[in-house]
């Protein structure tokens, strides 16, 4: 009988990532853009890593939505305490320090009575244009009341 299909963004996100590493190496960047369907694309945030901080590269329709705007271009802020940011810059620096990925999950408090419930992965990938280490993000959420 074959093994279900995961149905975790985040995980089939990770999943594809492991299957594109090549031994220890961190895997090119250029595959997975070509690997990922637009459907678990639309969940992700590509970060460009520089020695002045985090900036967004691209974001996929699920993020601009999670984040109210496509910031596409700018600066990730690390200081902002608001869903998605805090969620998003959590485990960035850990993984481009290891350059491995992270999972998380967990829930912020929404307004009033509602709960926003996530999960994420922070995926490191070798940019293969010179231009250093990239991460992907990978974000799922649903708000919840209570």
């Amino acid at each position: 009988m074959p093994a279900p299909q995961e149905r975790r963004v985040t995980r089939q996100l990770v999943q594809l990532w492991e299957s594109l590493r090549p031994g220890e190496a961190l895997p090119p960047l250029a595959e997975f853009r070509s690997s990922a369907a637009a459907s678990l694309w639309s969940h992700c945030l590509e970060i460009r890593v520089r020695p002045d901080g985090f900036r967004i590269e691209a974001m996929g329709s699920d993020v601009v939505a999670a984040f109210g705007r496509d910031l596409s271009g700018q600066a990730l802020i690390g200081n902002r305490i608001a869903f998605p940011e805090f969620v998003i810059h959590k485990d960035l620096d850990g993984v481009v320090r290891e350059r491995r990925p992270a999972e998380n999950h967990g829930y912020y408090g929404g307004t009033g009575s509602q709960v926003v419930l996530y999960r994420t992965c922070h995926l490191p990938f070798d940019d293969e244009s010179g231009d250093g280490l990239r991460v992907v993000v990978g974000l799922s959420y649903k708000v919840s009341g209570l």
